[in-house]
């Protein structure tokens, strides 16, 4: 019975040693497994930080209000029913050069002055709609 007790001993000193060593191994790994990740989130940190201090200045309602625009865009095209082949044929039948030429040749400044003297007669003609208004209504009792 001792040399059984003694093999049994002998047996179990085997067994420790393996599970110590399996015990060493695991920690040393677990060790480098958390180095691993400490690196890699510091180098993700180091990536994604730039892209959310520019998310967080970014304006979204501005951009979910330009993408519902572009999807209502969307939709009125699948919903034109536009013959795209015909456009196709317009767009390259285009004279480009004479276009240029033409665009060459304005005078750009005489132009804009011509714009700006039509929008200082679209606004006075309605202000003079508006004080003709306030003239009708303050005669004839309106509001």
């Amino acid at each position: 019975m001792n040399n059984d007790a003694t093999e049994l001993i002998d047996k179990l000193r085997r067994e420790l040693r393996l599970t110590r060593i399996l015990t060493a191994v695991s920690i040393l790994l677990t060790l480098c497994l958390v180095g691993v990740v400490f690196y890699f989130q510091r180098t993700v940190q180091t990536v994604v930080e730039p892209v959310t201090e520019q998310l967080s200045k970014m304006d979204t309602d501005t951009l979910n209000e330009a993408i519902a625009n572009l999807e209502i865009a969307s939709d009125e095209l699948v919903q034109a029913d536009i013959d795209w082949e015909k456009l196709a044929e317009t767009v390259n039948s285009l004279d480009v050069d004479a276009i240029n030429e033409a665009v060459e040749g304005l005078d750009t400044e005489e132009l804009s002055e011509a714009i700006e003297n039509l929008n200082d007669a679209v606004e006075a003609l309605q202000n003079l709609g508006g004080g003709a208004s306030s003239v009708t209504d303050w005669l004839f009792g309106g509001n």
